[in-house]
């Protein structure tokens, strides 16, 4: 990953999408604890997950259909100052005290479909910036700076919860927006992948999904089917987090506290996966790491849903996030280097469908059993289910790697 800090168009495209992150995580933190505090209840909760999350299931396909035939860099730009808004009219609610449920949940509506456009643009940039031999080294280094934001985030949004001035977080993220998109205007992608961003593509009429899922072929599709079984099953858990947080109300810690800390923990795991996956994929292969890095998120959840001691499941909680990362990071590897070029724009927004799409389903139908049953208890059988479907794709991968091996 060293190689990656020498490119300074890519320097710049981090330092940006870093300031950018920082502000969003911050955002989201502030919006679920206000929708925390307004009810109390998992299901509103679970609700607001999935408006900021599942959007991006309508939206992702259109923003990769559209980078495969128009400047990815000129779309990106549009997207943050369109982002720009709705932290801006959030200003001027909280100045004037008039936040309420439903205004939260039409700004995150409003956010998810936004995100559900900028997420795959993201990606892509990512490979049209960095030269060939740096792709792999430049995800990674991305899914860092991803992730510093996303420690960073929370513990300022938990900050600006505690002090109730939670105006400076949704101003902050505005200027966050529109600083990315004066970065963005100064980036050209290099020579050698100015086809891959788009700016020079020529549209051939071939833009069908039919072509993007027959490129999902082995290895590809066991991959992307474990990343998309984890996403339902165990990332649930980060959108629930305001009522595991009274849970561990303990130790001295308010919930609000606790809240930030586990929130902050994910980001601090997830930059230890990028981290490990940036030296441990130069030596394994991505298949074999996807699965490793599946597996332990599943015992890791498994420990910080059956231990309510809040140091232990802080620990645990930062397991987990660290390998949900690290199989999302070879996920990502497998998509941008086995598929072929032209369908690379909707490939990486099925990944943004099934990142975002997914967790929101799974919140949404598990804060409403947590309704029913003690919320620990619901979010132990989905793991334990993840369990059972990991076994099935790692059966039906090693059947198929031993047809290729004797063909």
């Amino acid at each position: 990953m060293r190689g990656v800090f020498r490119s300074p168009h890519l320097l710049a495209y981090l330092a940006g999408n870093l300031v950018s992150i920082i502000g969003t995580w911050g955002q989201r933190v502030v919006v679920f604890w206000m929708a925390w505090e307004l009810t109390g209840s998992t299901s509103i909760i679970g609700l607001l997950a999935a408006l900021d999350l599942l959007p991006s299931v309508l939206a992702a396909p259109i923003a990769g259909a559209m980078a495969d035939r128009r400047p990815a860099f000129r779309l990106t730009r549009n997207v943050q100052g369109l982002s720009a808004l709705p932290p801006l009219i959030m200003v001027a609610v909280v100045l004037f005290g008039e936040v309420n449920l439903a205004i939260l949940m039409l700004l995150t509506l409003t956010t998810g479909i936004l995100n559900g456009l900028d997420h795959p643009l993201r990606l892509l940039l990512v490979g049209s910036i960095a030269p060939r031999a740096l792709v792999s080294g430049a995800i990674a280094a991305n899914s860092v700076v991803f992730n510093i934001g996303r420690m960073i985030g929370p513990a300022i949004g938990g900050w600006a919860v505690s002090a109730e001035t939670p105006a400076i977080v949704f101003g902050y993220n505005a200027l966050s927006f529109l600083l990315f998109a004066a970065v963005l205007s100064r980036l050209k992608p290099p020579m050698e992948r100015r086809g891959s961003d788009g700016e020079d593509k020529a549209l051939d009429g071939s833009f069908g999904w039919g072509e993007v899922f027959r490129a999902f072929e082995f290895p590809v599709i066991h991959i992307f089917s474990l990343f998309a079984a984890i996403a339902a099953l165990i990332r649930p858990i980060f959108e629930l987090l305001p009522s595991f947080a009274e849970d561990l109300s303990r130790d001295g810690f308010e919930a609000e506290q606790i809240f930030s800390l586990l929130t902050s923990s994910q980001g601090l795991g997830a930059m230890f996966g990028a981290l490990a996956a940036s030296n441990l994929l130069a030596r394994m292969q991505y298949r074999a790491f996807a699965m490793a890095a599946g597996v332990t998120s599943m015992l890791a959840a498994l420990s910080f849903l059956g231990i309510t001691q809040f140091h232990i499941a802080l620990t645990s909680l930062t397991i987990v996030s660290g390998a949900v990362l690290a199989n999302g990071i070879a996920t990502q590897i497998a998509l941008q280097t086995q598929l072929p070029e032209k369908v690379r724009g909707r490939a990486l927004s099925l990944y943004t469908m099934t990142f975002r799409g997914m967790p929101a389903l799974g919140a949404l139908l598990i804060g409403a059993l947590g309704e029913l049953a003690p919320l620990r208890l619901v979010c132990t059988i989905a793991a334990i289910l993840m369990l059972g479907l990991s076994a099935w794709i790692f059966r039906a991968a090693w059947g198929r790697s031993q047809v290729v091996s004797r063909a």
